[in-house]
């Protein structure tokens, strides 16, 4: 069961680029404090400004600095089923726990959409953020 604190982490970014000495010391500081749970790569995190090299890096940095003391779910999203799906495979070697995934935003999937795509990975767990949009209709 998944319950507690779980912290939607920052990119720090210095001079255009990820300040990944800082990310460290974030997750470092998180994780003695006593979180339960660090999520990666939401949309919190920047992950859309990130290329896929620094994406890859800042979950290694993650897993490396939380060493297991808790778990790590990674936010993998988009509009692209399949584009998500490719992202999963390419992440496929690194040890996190889950992934968040958002549901494709801008263009409307039926109400079968957002029950469908989670069915693509084992790992996904399914949260139910249509009280937190604005948007929805």
């Amino acid at each position: 069961m998944i319950s507690g604190l779980w912290v939607p982490l920052v990119t720090p970014f210095k001079d255009s680029a990820v300040d990944y000495g800082s990310y460290e010391r974030l997750v470092a500081h998180f994780v003695s404090m006593g979180v339960d749970g660090l999520f990666p790569l939401g949309t919190t995190g920047e992950a859309p400004a990130l290329d896929d090299d620094e994406a890859e890096r800042l979950i290694e940095r993650t897993l490396a600095v939380a060493a297991g003391r808790v778990p790590v779910f990674v936010g993998v999203g988009g509009n692209a089923t399949r584009k998500v799906e490719k992202t999963l495979q390419r992440l496929r070697h690194l040890p996190f726990d889950g992934i968040v995934s958002v549901c494709p935003y801008y263009n409307r999937p039926g109400q079968d959409g957002p029950i469908a795509r989670p069915s693509t990975s084992p790992t996904t767990p399914c949260w139910n953020s249509r009280s937190c949009r604005t948007s929805w209709a």
